[in-house]
């Protein structure tokens, strides 16, 4: 989860110590196996690309979160896209690494990361 101390939403609305919850989070991995044979050897070649999807919903607070209310919307990229797809890494989890991506949007920078909160 991220602590924002100021958000505003696209309806111009100013949210004070809204978070924004990761959710939908998927991971597609793809694991390529090749063999050709050099000089009467069989060579192996194994490769795995992985990509994170993911929607940032973005909560008035962490107790309206907590208390079952709706997102007030969804977080977009300036292309107005809500969905994001982030480049896998497997030294950390795909929640980690979503959160990692919202921080790093020059929009975000003012937000961190909740203390003991694992969602």
């Amino acid at each position: 989860m991220l602590n924002v101390l100021t958000y505003q939403t696209r309806s111009y609305i100013e949210l004070t110590d809204a978070v924004i919850i990761v959710q939908n989070l998927t991971i597609n991995k793809t694991v390529r196996k090749s063999e050709t044979i050099e000089n009467g050897q069989i060579v192996e070649q194994d490769s795995t690309t992985g990509h994170i999807n993911f929607r940032a919903a973005v909560y008035a607070s962490q107790s309206a979160f907590e208390q079952g209310a709706e997102p007030v919307e969804y977080f977009q990229e300036a292309a107005g896209n809500d969905n994001f797809n982030v480049a896998s890494d497997d030294t950390k989890t795909g929640r980690e690494q979503a959160y990692e991506h919202l921080m790093s949007l020059e929009s975000l920078n003012e937000t961190t990361l909740a203390e003991g909160v694992t969602y």
